[in-house]
């Protein structure tokens, strides 16, 4: 049994960010002595838990290959056919008029949907068989940190009486509770104004049916009826819905929107959710209110992204997790920003035991992170109003996809994420490809202002661009020594040629009177992208 009063780590917060950096300190060390407070009961309720059900690849290897839960994920969760996207046409009443952005293929790297309630049982399960001690049920009363590494924790059981832990570092897990954010008046808002409002039903809801039309069908291909295995969007003016499987057979569905263009107000409840895809996404409310006998749970947020000043500390406290920062849920970073936070603080717990001063890794390592986040930010911020663009939209998501795999992805999937010699080496070329994205994310907005919103009823299957699969396999390769450079510039190389054959493809807009399918045009890019 660990000594509470002896702790290395006290986490407070048992949910998917405690939970598995309390998984990965113990594989890093299995000697630590790590103790996780969480205020539920355990075990918690399958399906109507908590949102952020969809993984993408780096929280997805995080998961699987970091904390070593590769065949829980495989046996007891829903493997991913991707992200799908179906752009608005006409009143959005029939889903095989909307142009479809999608794959009928797995990608190499892989990702998953993840019953929150399921997967937090387990981890769970695993972190107390590793020695953590977990501490359900019990609630976090006052924290008293000490620069010196004793910090104290006064917790009290439900039932039983107050105690006092006493360890060297402090964790901040509880999520939007943001506990350590909050004491230490770290808060910081970004200009990201979207709300979000989601349900579980109690159904298996497959877009697959909502259309017999036979061509819609044969687009999937070997797949058949599978696109109920992808997350889901459902496009419109500012706007996207989430139709998201899970492994229980529940339903998550989720709506998020621009608050200039949809208040809060019309969706924070679920009769004023239900009224609002009435008015924009017809099939979908059609299915829910079908189904409004197996609701399971409503819960909505107001402003959700925002960020912190601050979430690593060589006074040994950290914050991970939404008790930190988040972003927007489109393309589900939620559970990378997990894994960045999480390996972060493990390397430097590490360090820390090893008897290294950890003050400047510290605030390096602070630098890396919110790099990475405010990068990511562009993806989302003032980028709403795309949505509803037959032609721009896919480009965008394109870009997207391969800024993502080119660099952050690529680094975190290399183990690099904590090789500061490699920031040193490669800064000049990764501020680069932040600059380079920048510039693209202002071309996508003034695109969407200027170029012709020509509908076109075609499926984008993007597992079909041959370079979208190269950068996705190329993940799962092992680039040593001067190999992982020569990726990296090859990677920001090929970005450069993105941006320039995109540019060209928006021009070639203007001045094809019948254009052809976009997907036809993106196809080529690959063989200009590694011509020579």
């Amino acid at each position: 049994m660990i000594d509470p009063t002896n702790l290395d780590v006290c986490i407070l917060g048992g949910g998917l960010a405690g939970l598995t950096l309390a998984i990965q300190l113990t594989r890093e060390d299995p000697a630590i002595a790590v103790a996780v407070i969480e205020n539920r009961a355990h075990p918690v309720p399958e399906a109507a838990f908590k949102v952020g059900e969809s993984s993408v690849e780096v929280g997805a290897h995080y998961f699987a290959n970091v904390i070593g839960l590769k065949e829980h994920i495989r046996d007891k969760q829903l493997p991913k056919l991707g992200l799908r996207y179906f752009m608005p046409a006409g009143r959005n009443d029939a889903i095989e008029r909307r142009m479809e952005f999608g794959g009928n293929n797995f990608l190499e790297a892989p990702s998953f949907q993840l019953d929150r309630g399921r997967f937090e049982n387990h981890l769970a399960t695993v972190a107390a068989a590793a020695g953590v001690q977990f501490l359900s049920e019990t609630s976090v009363r006052d924290v008293r940190l000490d620069p010196a590494g004793d910090h104290e924790i006064d917790v009290k059981p439900r039932g039983a009486d107050s105690r006092t832990l006493r360890s060297r570092w402090v964790v901040d897990a509880t999520g939007r509770a943001s506990l350590l954010k909050r004491r230490l008046e770290l808060e910081k808002s970004v200009d990201h104004d979207v709300n979000a409002a989601w349900f579980r039903i109690d159904r298996r809801i497959k877009i697959d049916d909502w259309s017999d039309d036979a061509s819609w069908a044969a687009r999937m291909g070997k797949q058949k009826a599978s696109r109920w295995l992808s997350t889901n969007h459902l496009m419109g003016e500012g706007y996207w819905v989430w139709l998201i499987p899970l492994a229980s057979g529940s339903t998550s569905v989720g709506i998020v929107a621009d608050a200039g263009r949809h208040p809060y107000e019309t969706i924070n409840s679920f009769d004023k959710s239900l009224a609002w895809l009435e008015q924009h996404e017809p099939q979908c409310a059609g299915v829910v209110h079908a189904h409004k006998d197996a609701l399971q749970d409503f819960l909505s947020l107001e402003d959700f992204s925002y960020s912190c000043n601050q979430v690593f500390s060589g006074d040994r406290w950290c914050l991970t997790g939404e008790a930190g920062v988040f972003l927007d849920p489109f393309y589900s970073p939620g559970s990378d920003y997990i894994g960045f936070a999480n390996t972060f603080i493990t390397h430097l717990v590490g360090l820390d035991r090893r008897g290294k001063n950890i003050t400047a890794r510290s605030q390096i390592c602070n630098d890396i992170y919110f790099q990475f986040f405010y990068g990511q930010l562009t993806l989302y911020q003032d980028q709403y109003a795309i949505m509803r663009h037959p032609r721009i939209m896919p480009l965008k998501i394109v870009w997207d996809f391969a800024y993502y795999w080119s660099l952050q992805a690529f680094i975190f999937f290399q183990d690099r994420l904590c090789d500061l010699q490699m920031y040193a080496r490669f800064g000049d070329l990764l501020k680069e490809g932040d600059v380079l994205n920048r510039e693209m994310q202002a071309n996508f907005g003034e695109w969407n202002r200027t170029v012709d919103t020509t509908h076109q009823d075609c499926f984008m299957d993007v597992t079909d661009l041959a370079f979208m699969r190269q950068l996705n396999r190329e993940l799962l390769q092992t680039f040593d020594g001067d190999a992982f450079g020569e990726r990296l510039r090859e990677n920001m190389a090929q970005l450069h040629v993105l941006a320039d054959e995109m540019r060209l493809l928006v021009e070639s807009f203007a001045n094809d009177e019948a254009p052809s399918p976009l997907i036809h045009l993106l196809a080529g890019v690959h063989e200009r992208l590694f011509a020579g």
